[in-house]
């Protein structure tokens, strides 16, 4: 079957950027499919898109405030009408199904939507006064922002930033991930074709180009989602000119059982809630504390309805969870069931396809903070969690 190859450029200024040096994007289900060339930025259009942002701060930042709502709620509509080209072009370059995709741009949409619906009267200026004092709240925007978003679930995650920023008056500069940068590039490139120029930029590279946008004198907030090693390096860069910073890092989130559930009751939403997206998200759950009582049960009612998971690819109707993201993701797979080889742990269950990790010591480390992931490759399929008893 052909497949299309998405060219991907880079956005600033209301413009189209090209560059001598781009790089592909290959879908996670099929790895000799090209989904998409995506244009690597350099320092040079890191601080062209941050001058071009703040150039444009300082005519937003006036606009009335509801003719800036109306702007911002013109974009999520471009976006919204993105959503039947760009969500299997997203399910491709980032090994969701296509379903997923969907709920990422509509949550996306929604996100925006929703917070340009409130934003009029939260900008409402305040003012409080008695026969000691008067106080007058105004709400006053910073000024350039950078979004640094992943690519587990980037469109949703890049509207959580983009929107409050935007309508609050300042503006914005996203760099995406590299492991899914072009559905959502396409994007924003929709939403940024009806706002003014330099209000919305997008710019896609290497540490070099984040490390730029995370140290500009001119960027006042920076909004990043991703891990905890690398949100110590934009912390450290921020603090050289004092910039505000939002961290959204990765969770360890465990599930309880108690003792008077019905194993059967709840297994088909929690198993939802270990491996939705390929268990790739950061609030997935990782660990499972199961009482004694009814561990046997739950444990072969777990295995059922793991067994009935069927890995394929994104756009393939008949799956129900697509591959993990990319090499590095596998590579961390394959070296938490090395861990859990060496630590001697009971993988009684589906030890061949399907994997469940039982009796594991709550003070064992199971491969970090992401311990639910799916594998889907010519060896077959795997999937994991841990149960601990108590």
């Amino acid at each position: 079957m052909k497949v299309s190859t998405e060219q991907v450029d880079m956005w600033i200024n209301n413009s189209i950027v090209a560059s001598s040096n781009y790089y592909e994007i290959r879908d996670p289900g099929r790895l000799t499919d090209v989904v998409a060339r995506v244009a690597k930025g350099t320092v040079e259009d890191a601080n062209h898109a941050v001058e071009a942002a703040h150039i444009a701060f300082l005519t937003w930042r006036t606009l009335d405030k509801n003719e800036r709502i109306n702007l911002v709620m013109a974009a999520a509509n471009e976006l919204e009408n993105s959503i039947p080209t760009l969500s299997p072009l997203l399910a491709r370059e980032y090994g969701g199904l296509l379903g997923e995709a969907q709920l990422d741009f509509g949550y996306g949409v929604g996100i925006t939507q929703f917070t340009a619906g409130i934003a009029g009267p939260y900008l409402a200026s305040e003012i409080i006064e008695d026969e000691t004092c008067r106080i007058e709240i105004e709400k006053v925007p910073r000024g350039v922002v950078v979004a640094i978003v992943p690519w587990n679930f980037p469109i949703a995650l890049t509207m959580m930033k983009l929107a409050p920023a935007l309508v609050t008056g300042n503006t914005l500069i996203v760099k995406p991930s590299p492991n899914a940068p072009a559905a959502l590039t396409l994007g924003l490139q929709k939403m940024a074709s009806v706002l003014p120029p330099g209000v919305l930029n997008i710019v896609n590279g290497d540490g070099d180009v984040g490390q730029t946008l995370t140290r500009h004198h001119l960027v006042r907030k920076i909004s990043f989602t991703g891990g905890a090693n690398t949100a110590k390096y934009v912390m450290a860069d921020a603090g050289s000119t004092i910039k505000n910073v939002t961290l959204e890092l990765g969770g360890n989130d465990p599930a309880i059982i108690l003792d008077d559930v019905n194993p059967a009751d709840i297994m088909p939403a929690l198993v939802r809630g270990i491996f939705t997206r390929s268990g790739q998200i950061c609030f997935a759950v990782k660990r499972i504390y199961v009482p004694q009582s009814i561990y046997e049960d739950f444990f072969d009612t777990m295995c059922q309805v793991v067994d009935e998971i069927k890995v394929g690819h994104g756009l393939d109707e008949r799956a129900t969870m697509g591959p993990v993201n990319n090499r590095a993701q596998y590579q961390f797979v394959k070296d938490w069931f090395d861990d859990i080889k060496n630590g001697k742990i009971d993988t009684s269950g589906k030890v061949e396809l399907d994997t469940i990790i039982s009796g594991v010591p709550t003070t064992m480390s199971l491969g970090g903070l992401h311990s639910s992931f799916s594998n889907y490759n010519k060896e077959g399929r795997i999937f994991a969690i841990d149960v601990a008893l108590i």
